[in-house]
């Protein structure tokens, strides 16, 4: 049975954060510097807050952008609000839309030496469409065939139009080029290598301590700046800080590894300069299952709705920089520009009556709502990794949920467990 996932609520829009070192020492020895190098290679040094042993497009991850950004590039972009192209110098459609002809920029390798042409990119793609993970992105999910028309031009059928195809194609998290020495057919879980077409070489790691990035000498766009980046594993956010302030480390980027207090207390400190995007980069959005257990009852999701105060997420959590969202995409998102026929304002009192017009009796011993003897208890998995304030944004939720008669058990868990739980549709949040 086709389990039925309902976007009920949009908490804050989520804003991209960066710290860096204003200068720091000269040292070779990547597991402990920053800043350059004796040779006087340009070395920069950042954060990462898991190791980099899954560092592929099988497994990209919010933690894992900034480094796999450095191995792997799409076919095409999205910039300055319109589609563009980028392995894919252009792209077209047919009149009625089912037809997608790219063509290819030619003189590109992978970093292994295998040239980028229509081969390398069927292959890609006809492993990205038989991996069930696609199915959020019709533009891979809903292909029927792929075509090498000839060495730079790529087809792409599809059983029916649909606006969105190629953005699809943009997006660097899931749709990176790799290397087709690292594709095995049906394996959606074992990384091969790390063979991309970007900037940089994933040169040497170290488990525990970093990963070295080299510069790709031959790489098609414009030459990269630093000749290495070493990424250094600090799993705990004030080591990290730590690193920065005394120059170990220049630079922590991404709201994955910087909750907003760390950012406050940061730029506080002498030597230290932080940036924030001017822009929303994405929504934090609450998914309910409605497929199973008490969710089922629309009366009981309106009342989870209700009961959630967005304003205290944005003001407790954020400082106020993350702006409360009603809808589940940031300000500007193409063909998002529509007017909601209801949203659902902080409002614990109907919260209440509409639980108890669902049944549910408040228990004033336990001060969870009960039903025919069960208690109104759900489950909240979520991924401990994804953003620095996860576990502080359930720990919120669970609290403003009991203050309604709703009790909350959290499951932190680690990205594939997360996405595991999700498809197996075994929690209710």
């Amino acid at each position: 049975m086709k389990k039925k996932l309902i976007s009920l609520l949009s908490a804050v829009l989520c804003l991209c954060m960066v710290l860096s070192a204003c200068g720091g020492p000269t040292n070779s020895d990547p597991s402990n510097s920053a800043s350059g190098s004796q040779d006087g290679a340009k070395t920069l040094t950042i954060a990462t807050m898991t190791e980099t042993t899954t560092l592929s497009p099988l497994y990209m991850g919010v933690y894992n952008y900034s480094m796999g950004t450095m191995l792997y590039e799409t076919l095409l972009k999205y910039e300055d609000g319109e589609v563009k192209g980028n392995l894919a110098e252009s792209y077209s459609f047919n009149e009625e839309g089912t037809v997608m002809t790219l063509k290819l920029r030619q003189g590109v390798t992978f970093h292994d030496g295998i040239p980028f042409n229509s081969e390398a990119v069927k292959k890609n793609l006809d492993f990205m469409h038989s991996n069930p993970q696609f199915m959020a992105c019709p533009g891979i999910y809903d292909i029927d065939s792929v075509e090498a028309t000839d060495e730079y031009t790529v087809t792409i059928t599809y059983p029916h139009p649909y606006y969105a195809y190629a953005y699809d194609f943009c997006w660097p998290d899931v749709g990176g080029m790799q290397s087709p020495n690292q594709i095995v057919e049906g394996d959606f879980q074992t990384v091969q290598g790390y063979a991309g077409t970007g900037p940089y070489i994933y040169d040497e790691y170290v488990p525990g301590e970093y990963t070295r990035f080299i510069r790709n000498e031959n790489y098609w766009g414009e030459a990269p700046y630093f000749d290495e980046i070493i990424a250094r594993y600090i799993p705990d956010s004030t080591s990290r800080l730590q690193a920065l302030q005394t120059g170990e480390i220049d630079l922590v980027y991404g709201s994955s590894m910087i909750s907003y207090q760390d950012y406050q207390q940061a730029t506080a400190l002498n030597g230290i300069a932080g940036l924030i995007a001017e822009k929303d980069t994405r929504a934090r959005d609450i998914t309910l299952n409605a497929s199973s257990g008490p969710l089922v009852d629309a009366k009981v999701r309106q009342a989870v709705s209700y009961a959630i105060n967005k304003q205290e997420f944005s003001d407790g959590l954020t400082y106020g920089y993350e702006r409360i969202a009603e809808m589940p995409f940031p300000e500007g998102t193409p063909y998002t520009d529509i007017e909601l026929a209801e949203t659902f304002s902080y409002d614990p009192e109907k919260a209440a009556t509409l639980l108890d017009e669902a049944g549910w009796v408040m228990n004033e011993k336990t001060g969870i709502r009960e039903k025919n003897g069960e208690a109104l208890n759900l489950t909240y998995i979520y991924d401990t990794a994804q953003d620095a304030l996860a576990s502080s944004y359930a720990t919120l939720l669970k609290s403003q949920l009991e203050k309604v008669g709703i009790g909350l058990e959290l499951k932190g868990s680690e990205k594939m467990e997360w996405y595991a739980g999700i498809m197996a549709g075994s929690s209710d949040i």
